[in-house]
């Protein structure tokens, strides 16, 4: 199965109630990845320092939990079975330029766990997403 993932986000929904991931995710790179799925078709999975890979409507309690290189390791074999059970074969990840600080950790992960099942992984980094470059 090909799907979509996107790192969840730092800015949340804070009720205390569960919510579908696609809902507790509230930024403007969620909204447009959420489109970006309807577009295309495509079933849209979170990669979370939580939870690992989950899909968009697994509902989910409020959390503040950034990945770290640190976490990586522990979590490969989580992500790892959730590729098997889901019988992921394709992974188009939608994502912010590795260069970011903040986003090396999900590349390491998601780049990890797809080399042990063998999972395509297709990176798209949108346009709007690059950084603007200065001219000297």
């Amino acid at each position: 199965m090909k799907i979509l993932c996107a790192v969840c986000s730092s800015e949340k929904v804070k009720t205390k109630a569960l919510l579908p991931a696609q809902k507790r995710y509230r930024s403007s790179r969620i909204l447009k990845t959420i489109d970006y799925a309807k577009k295309h078709k495509l079933l849209l999975y979170f990669l979370s320092g939580k939870f690992g890979l989950i899909r968009s409507d697994v509902l989910i309690p409020f959390y503040d939990k950034l990945l770290t290189e640190d976490m990586v390791e522990g979590l490969i074999k989580r992500v790892v079975d959730q590729l098997k059970r889901d019988e992921i074969s394709h992974i188009v990840f939608y994502a912010k330029p590795k260069s970011i600080k903040k986003w090396a950790s999900y590349y390491n992960l998601i780049e990890k766990a797809c080399k042990q099942t063998r999972t395509q992984l297709e990176i798209k980094i949108p346009d709007k997403m690059l950084k603007p470059t200065r001219k000297a």
